[in-house]
């Protein structure tokens, strides 16, 4: 999920979290790289593209994805004022839905289907239907999920909420948080997931929550 835009702003103006966080990074973390320090504070060079590509990057893979494969332009917006706040005016913050509870698929169910999906039979037709994981009703709301084989080296995951609520999806996945917004029939679509990829997520057990923008 995306950080408060108001911690960028503090680091940006705290040297001794600055320090806190480079030592943290460089000794004891082990889940993103060494957090790089700025030679020069007093002018920012860094092109406003590489903020927004960073943004793209977080909303859609989650923060810490984000910073593995930009790690530089992640630690320049906690050393630049200037660019946090262009961090804080472009981003967008999402809250769980509380009427609608996570649904967990678990790592059996996804694993199986899988299997099913990647089948050599299988795998020579680009004409394979989705095959639901999870199908959840309360409350008058019914949310299913799919897994999706787009071709060989592709799958995706299909969510499909009725009635259609305003907002986005978000899947918590082992290491990885994947989130797509929710069209005006219900449909949300995280898709183009590698098969090296997919094939070490189905070991472990998805969780699916639907959120809303968080309106300031």
């Amino acid at each position: 999920m995306p950080v408060v835009p108001q911690l960028y702003m503090h680091f940006a103006n705290c040297a001794a979290c600055r320090d806190t966080l480079a030592t943290y990074t460089q000794s004891y973390s082990t889940r993103i790289p060494a957090f790089v320090r700025s030679a020069d504070l007093s002018a920012c060079s860094v092109d406003l593209n590489s903020v927004a590509a960073f943004i793209d990057t977080e909303q859609r893979w989650g923060t810490r994805y984000a910073i593995q494969h930009d790690v530089l332009t992640w630690s320049h917006l906690l050393q630049c004022a200037d660019c946090a706040l262009v961090y804080a005016a472009n981003t967008h913050r999402f809250v769980p839905l509380q009427s609608i509870a996570p649904l967990y698929v678990p790592a059996a169910m996804l694993k199986g289907t899988y299997v099913f999906l990647n089948s050599s039979k299988r795998r020579s037709t680009n004409s394979v239907p989705p095959q639901v994981v999870a199908d959840y009703h309360s409350d008058g709301m019914r949310m299913t999920a799919a897994l999706v084989r787009e071709n060989a080296a592709r799958w995706s995951i299909q969510v499909q909420l009725n009635p259609a609520p305003s907002g986005q999806v978000r899947l918590a996945w082992g290491d990885y948080e994947f989130t797509a917004p929710i069209d005006e029939t219900g449909t949300a679509v995280v898709a183009h997931i590698t098969d090296a990829v997919i094939a070490q997520l189905v070991a472990t057990d998805l969780s699916i929550s639907v959120e809303q923008a968080l309106l300031s």
